[in-house]
C-alpha cells in the first residue's frame, strides 16, 4: 500500500492562478487593517488577531488547492492453472533405451535422489554421464584414504545403478501419477499458486478430479490418438476465474495432422502461457513397426503387384532386418527380404504376382527380434481385389494433342488395358492408305446401337476436345446411354477450343457435372516460373481424398503431400458443380491468373453418377506435366488407377433394377462402412414408399443361406436432389470380413447376388509408430504461446515460475481532505476565536 498527497488544483493552471491572486490580496487586506488595529488595541492583541486571520486564510488557499491522499493497493488475484496430462497409449511405454544421465535428471525430479548438500555432486555425475565417461564418485577433498574413496565409490556406484534401475522401470504415465500424486510437494506447492484443474487428453481432453488421476483413463477419452491442441483449445475459458497458465505433461508425440501450434499462438495472445513438461527420452526404443502398406486396392489377373512398406526401425541400425510379405491365408508363400537400415524409417519394396482371383488379403510383417519392447505392432494387412479382366479404354479426341498422346503411351504400355482411339484430324502423311487411328465415330442404326457399336465393351471413354462436328448430337446421345444404361465411365478432358464451349446438346448439358465454366490462365512471370511453383497445383478436396484413383499414397498425410509437389498448370477450367456432383479438387494457386473466380466457381475435378453409370470432369488437359523428373511415376499410375476404377464401377455388383457398392472395401474397426445404391430410373418411381437396407453378414455365410441374423444394418436413404442415389452406413463392427446384402420391402425386386465385400481391420494406434518423445515439439508450443519449458529435473521451480502468472490488479483510492469535516471545523474554531479576541477589545 502506497501513500501520497495530491493537490488537484495544480492540474488547472487557470484555478491555480486565481487561487494564488486571490490570497495575495487577502494578505494585503489583512497588512492595511492591522496597520489601522494598532491604533485601537495592544501589541499582543493585535499579533493574535493577525495570526488567526492569516490561518484563515491559509486553511482557505488549502481549500483551494483541493489537497486528496491518493492510496494505492496492489491486489494479486489467484488464478486457475490447468495441469494436462497426456493418457494417449505412448506414455504406458517405459523408457529403457534411455540413457544413464537421463534417468538421473528424472530420479532428481521424482526426489528419488538428492538433497541441497549432494546437489553438486549430482551436476558433476550428470556431466560425467553426458560426457559418456565414468562419474567421479568421491568429491574433490572428501578423503586422502585410498582404501576409503574405493568404499565411498563402490557404494555410491551400487545405489546409483539401484535408483537408475528403479526409474528405468517406471512408464511414462507412472512418472506423471508420483508428480502430481496428492501428498507430493509439487501439488502441494502448485495449490498455494493458483486454483488447479487438471484435464487429461488423447484424441480429444476433458477434466477430470484430483481422485482420478493415476486411475485409469476415462472410457470415453480414445487414447489411441494423440492432438496436443485439444487441451489448449477445449472450456478452457468456461469458468468465472481467469486462466492464468497450462501446464502440458507429455511426451510430445503428436499424432494428428493439425497443427497444435495454432491454439498455442491463441493462447499467446490472450497471455496466458503454456509450461511444458516433457516426459520421456528423445532416443528411439529398439522397436519394430510397419508404419505404412502402399498398394493399388484394385488390380487384374496375373498383374504384378508392387507394395511398398515403410518401416520404424529404431534402435536397429546397422543391424540385420526381415520383413515378409505374404497372403494371410497362406504363411508359407512368404517373400522375406532382410534389410539393414541406415536410419529410423526405411521404405521396402515387394513385388507380388496376383494370380488368385478375389479379394485377398496381405501381410507385411517384421520378423520378431528378442530385443524389441513390444511386437504388436509389427505387422499390417492390406486388402486387394483381383479382378479376372483388362479395362477397356476409348480415346476420343479432335487431334493428337499432347495430353492425348501421353495418355495414349500410358495406357498402351499396360498390359491389362486394352486401348481403342478415335482422332478426328489427324495429319496425311502418304505412307498409308489409312490414317494411324481410326478417325470416325460411327454410330448404328437399327436397334440397340450401343451393343453394336464401338461402346459396346469399353468400361472407360475419355473425350478430349473434339468439335460438335466430329461429336454431333446422335453421337452425345449414344456416349449418355453407354453411361446411364451400360453403367459406363466418361472422363471428360477440358480443351481450349471445343470442349465443352462449343457444345449445346441436351445429352451433353446433362452429363457434364460442371457449369458457369471460366478460364484460369498465367500469362505473365508466375507461369514461367519453375514447374513445380508455376501456375496451380492440384488441392484435392476430402471427398477426392478418399477416392481410389486420385490415391497416390494410402497414407492421407503424404498423399496429399504428393499432390502438393507436383509440377503446375498454366491453364484450366473451373466452374460451379451441379446439383449432386461432388467437387473431387480444387486449384491451389501458386501464381496469380488473369482472373481469379469466386470460391464456389472452383471445381477443377467433379465426379457424379449418372444413371447406374458416372462422369468425371478433369478441367486440365495437362496431367502429362506430372511426369517432370518423375517419369510414369504418377502419370501412369493415375490413368492406370482410372481405367481400373472405370473397370470396377462397370462390374459393381447388380442386376438391372440396382447396384450396390461400398465407398472404401476396408475400415479399421470404429470406423463407419458406408454404402451406396444406385437405381435404375424407374425402379423407384413406380414402387411406392420402398424402403431398403443393406445387411453385414460374416463372409462365411454365402448369399442365399440362412445365416441368421446380421452384425449389422445400415438403413439406406435418398441423398437430397438425387432420388436414385440412397445412402447409408454402419458402425460398430468387431474385426473381420463381411458380405454387405441389400434387402428390400417389395418382393418383386430381385436383390439375388447383389452384394458387396467388406473387411474390419483391428484397431490400430499411430501411437505405436514412432515411440520416442518429442521434446522439440513441446518446446514450441512453449515458445508460441510465451511460457517455458520445465525440465523434469527441474520441477521444484515450476511453483515460483507460475507465481508470475497470477493476474494483478492496483487499486487507488482517493481521500478528499479539502471537503472533509474537520477542515469545516478548524475555519469556525478560527473564526470563533477571532471574534472573541476582537470584541474583548472592543473592536467592532
Amino acid at each position: 500500500m502506497n501513500h501520497h498527497l495530491v493537490f488537484h488544483a495544480f492540474d488547472s493552471p487557470a484555478r491555480l492562478i486565481l487561487g494564488g491572486l486571490a490570497i495575495l490580496a487577502a494578505a494585503f487586506l489583512l497588512t492595511r487593517l492591522l496597520q489601522f488595529e494598532r491604533q485601537l488595541v495592544p501589541p499582543r492583541a493585535s499579533r493574535w488577531l493577525l495570526g488567526l486571520r492569516l490561518a484563515v486564510v491559509v486553511l482557505l488557499g488549502l481549500a483551494l488547492a483541493e489537497p486528496a491522499m491518493s492510496i494505492s493497493r496492489d491486489l494479486a488475484r489467484r488464478g486457475r492453472i490447468v495441469i494436462a496430462i497426456d493418457r494417449s497409449e505412448s506414455m504406458t511405454m517405459t523408457d529403457a533405451q534411455s540413457t544413464p544421465a537421463e534417468k538421473l535428471r528424472w530420479a532428481r525430479g521424482l526426489g528419488l535422489i538428492g538433497n541441497d548438500r549432494i546437489n553438486p555432486r549430482l551436476d558433476r555425475w550428470i556431466a560425467d554421464l553426458d560426457a559418456e565417461r565414468e562419474p567421479r564418485w568421491v568429491d574433490p577433498g572428501e578423503t586422502e584414504d585410498p582404501d576409503r574413496q574405493q568404499e565411498l565409490s563402490g557404494i555410491r556406484r551400487t545405489n546409483l545403478d539401484e535408483v537408475l534401475v528403479s526409474v528405468a522401470r517406471l512408464s511414462r504415465q507412472q512418472i506423471v501419477d508420483r508428480l502430481l500424486a496428492p501428498n507430493s510437494g509439487l501439488v502441494q506447492s502448485l495449490n498455494s499458486v493458483g486454483d488447479i484443474e487438471y484435464r487429461v487428453f488423447g484424441g480429444q481432453a476433458q477434466a477430470i478430479s484430483v481422485e482420478a488421476i493415476t486411475g485409469k483413463p476415462p472410457e470415453s477419452l480414445d487414447i489411441s490418438r494423440t492432438d496436443l491442441s485439444a487441451p489448449l483449445a477445449s472450456g478452457l475459458g468456461d469458468r468465472d476465474v481467469p486462466l492464468t497458465a497450462i501446464v502440458v505433461l507429455s511426451d510430445g508425440r503428436q499424432t494428428e495432422s493439425n497443427d497444435p501450434l495454432v491454439a498455442a499462438t491463441r493462447l499467446g495472445e490472450q497471455s496466458i502461457p503454456v509450461y511444458t513438461v516433457p516426459i520421456g527420452s528423445e532416443r528411439l526404443p529398439r522397436d519394430l513397426a510397419i508404419s505404412t502398406v502402399d498398394a493399388p486396392g484394385t488390380v487384374f489377373g496375373d498383374d504384378t503387384l508392387r507394395l511398398t512398406a515403410t518401416v520404424r526401425t529404431g534402435g536397429f541400425l546397422n543391424r540385420p532386418v526381415a520383413i515378409s510379405l505374404f497372403p494371410a491365408d497362406s504363411p508359407q508363400e512368404a517373400v522375406v527380404q532382410t534389410i539393414t537400415p541406415t536410419d529410423d524409417s526405411t521404405e521396402v519394396t515387394f513385388e507380388w504376382t496376383a494370380d488368385r482371383i478375389g479379394r485377398q488379403r496381405l501381410v507385411v510383417r517384421a520378423e520378431p527380434h528378442p530385443d524389441e519392447i513390444r511386437d504388436d505392432n509389427n505387422q499390417k494387412d492390406v486388402l486387394v481385389n483381383v479382378v479376372d479382366d483388362i479395362a477397356r479404354v476409348l480415346l476420343i479426341d479432335g487431334e493428337a494433342r499432347w495430353e492425348f498422346r501421353f495418355i495414349d503411351n500410358a495406357l498402351t504400355r499396360d498390359e491389362r488395358v486394352k486401348v481403342d482411339q478415335v482422332v478426328f484430324a489427324q495429319p496425311f502423311l502418304g505412307v498409308r492408305d489409312e490414317p494411324f487411328f481410326s478417325n470416325r465415330f460411327e454410330i448404328p442404326d437399327g436397334t440397340d446401337p450401343l451393343g453394336r457399336s464401338i461402346l459396346a465393351d469399353a468400361d472407360l471413354v475419355v473425350v478430349g476436345d473434339a468439335s460438335p462436328e466430329s461429336l454431333d448430337e446422335s453421337a452425345w446421345k449414344l456416349l449418355e446411354t453407354f453411361v446411364s444404361e451400360a453403367g459406363g465411365t466418361l472422363v471428360m478432358v477440358a480443351g481450349k477450343r471445343d470442349l465443352p464451349s462449343a457444345y449445346r446438346f441436351e445429352s451433353f448439358e446433362s452429363l457434364i457435372p460442371v457449369d458457369g465454366l471460366i478460364p484460369l490462365e498465367f500469362t505473365d512471370a508466375s507461369g514461367r516460373t519453375a514447374p513445380t511453383r508455376r501456375g496451380f497445383g492440384i488441392a484435392l478436396s476430402p471427398e477426392g481424398q478418399r477416392e481410389p484413383m486420385l490415391q497416390f499414397h494410402l497414407d492421407a498425410t503424404e498423399n496429399r503431400r504428393i499432390w502438393d509437389a507436383l509440377p503446375g498448370h498454366t491453364w484450366g477450367l473451373v466452374g460451379r458443380a451441379r446439383p449432386g456432383s461432388t467437387v473431387l479438387a480444387k486449384p491451389s494457386f501458386r501464381g496469380r491468373p488473369n482472373r481469379i473466380p469466386d470460391e464456389e466457381r472452383q471445381a477443377l475435378f467433379v465426379h457424379h453418377f449418372h444413371g447406374l453409370g458416372q462422369v468425371l470432369w478433369l478441367g486440365i488437359d495437362s496431367t502429362w506435366r506430372w511426369r517432370h523428373r518423375t517419369g510414369d511415376a504418377f502419370h501412369h499410375r493415375f490413368w492406370g488407377q482410372l481405367a481400373r476404377w472405370a473397370a470396377r464401377n462397370k462390374a459393381v455388383s447388380g442386376n438391372t433394377s440396382v447396384r450396390l457398392g461400398v465407398e472404401t472395401a476396408e475400415v479399421t474397426a470404429g470406423e463407419a462402412v458406408a454404402v451406396t445404391v444406385r437405381w435404375r430410373p424407374g425402379v423407384v418411381e413406380r414402387i411406392g414408399g420402398l424402403t431398403a437396407q443393406a445387411e453385414f453378414h460374416p463372409a462365411t455365410s454365402k448369399a442365399g443361406t440362412s445365416a441368421g441374423s446380421p452384425q449389422a444394418v445400415a438403413r439406406l436413404t435418398a441423398v437430397d436432389g438425387r432420388p436414385l442415389l440412397w445412402r447409408g452406413q454402419a458402425t460398430g463392427l468387431p474385426p473381420g470380413d463381411y458380405q454387405v446384402r441389400l434387402s428390400v420391402s417389395d418382393p418383386g425386386i430381385d436383390t439375388t447376388g447383389v452384394t458387396a465385400d467388406v473387411f474390419v481391420h483391428p484397431p490400430t494406434s499411430g501411437e505405436l509408430n514412432n515411440l520416442a518423445a518429442d521434446h522439440s515439439r513441446l518446446a514450441e508450443l512453449a515458445v508460441a504461446s510465451g511460457g517455458e519449458v520445465v525440465p523434469l529435473e527441474q520441477i521444484d521451480a515450476l511453483a515460483e515460475v507460475l507465481v508470475g502468472t497470477r493476474s494483478h490488479q492496483e487499486l487507488t483510492e482517493d481521500v478528499l481532505i479539502w471537503n472533509h469535516w474537520t477542515m469545516l471545523l478548524g475555519f469556525f474554531v478560527l473564526m470563533t476565536a477571532e471574534w472573541v479576541v476582537r470584541k474583548v477589545h472592543g473592536l467592532p
